[in-house]
């Protein structure tokens, strides 16, 4: 079995009513990253995360698309542990916090739900 696409997209999700904090302001919309992990068979597993306002959402979308995506890509999608260990391995020099860890909890969800899909 083989990972065959990895789709990402990022939504602007309008809050019906405005949040406000002390430390954040107001918050009007969070940023929905969506990834979408196809393998050869055509099952698809679905994964997210989202940050507040469109602080990181831009970014994280970027890094997936442009660092996470090659590293997966014909890859055994059953090997989940294995993939995170590549993926935060891939990811080091980026950091290991913040949009690094943002975007590989989304995969991570995504290769779960690709193999419940499948069970």
């Amino acid at each position: 079995m083989k990972i065959t696409a990895i789709d990402c997209d990022l939504f602007f999700i309008p809050l019906p009513e405005v949040m406000s904090d002390s430390t954040h302001g107001r918050i009007e919309f969070f940023s929905h990253i969506m990834v979408r992990v196809h393998d050869q068979d055509g099952t698809v597993g679905t994964g997210y995360t989202y940050t507040v306002g469109k602080t990181g959402g831009p970014a994280i979308l970027s890094l997936l698309e442009e660092d996470v995506v090659p590293l997966l890509i014909d890859e055994n999608p059953d090997e989940i542990e294995r993939l995170w260990e590549k993926m935060w391995w891939g990811l080091h020099y980026v950091g290991r916090g913040g949009i690094a860890a943002f975007a590989i909890s989304a995969v991570d969800i995504a290769l779960w739900d690709l193999q419940a899909q499948r069970a």
